[in-house]
């Protein structure tokens, strides 16, 4: 099965995001194709698993049941994007600013799926707010991104969600919810 633990976003940054979406679209041709994401399902993913045996999904729930950790804030920082081998962006995400908290959530998750065979990965704290299909002009894109002004609304994290991961026929996934984990 294909997994991920995700951090549900607030009404107030999923309207920035949303505000976000639409400034750098409005600002492309009519030629260039991006995929958004809509903005009720951007998360920011914890950690990402990967062919989990479906014999091991409870072992994995109860894990992360066992979780300890107090509800914290954290900071958007700025519009970010992966590129392809060519350099063209193909995928565009609002960062998050750095913070002892969110590592350390990301640590102990990573230390009670250890044992269940999972493994570790470099995180990344970010959402994903579209995919780039076709570009016009690669370097207008990422100028525009280099001007697009984050407005500085805190996530208040309250909970982690494990979703299952699914291609649909014409490759757009479909997440299942499996289990929430409120934070204290």
């Amino acid at each position: 099965m294909r997994l991920f633990l995700a951090i549900p976003l607030n009404k107030k940054l999923i309207d920035e995001l949303y505000r976000l979406q639409h400034a750098i679209k409005s600002n492309l041709t009519f030629a260039d194709k991006l995929l958004l994401v809509h903005p009720e399902k951007i998360h920011i993913t914890l950690k990402f698993i990967e062919d989990l045996p479906a014999n091991k999904i409870d072992e994995m729930v109860e894990a992360l049941k066992s979780i300890d950790v107090t509800k914290f804030s954290i900071d958007p920082d700025k519009i970010n994007y992966f590129t392809n081998p060519q350099g063209r962006p193909r995928v565009v995400f609002l960062s998050f600013k750095k913070s002892k908290e969110l590592t350390a959530l990301h640590e102990l998750i990573e230390a009670k799926l250890a044992p269940l065979g999972v493994k570790k990965d470099n995180f990344k704290c970010q959402a994903t707010l579209f995919r780039v299909k076709f570009l016009k002009d690669k370097f207008r894109l990422i100028e525009i991104l280099k001007h697009v002004k984050v407005e500085p609304v805190a996530l208040e994290i309250q909970s982690i969600e494990l979703f299952e991961s699914k291609l649909s026929a014409d490759d757009v996934p479909v997440h299942s919810l499996v289990e929430k984990f409120e934070l204290k």
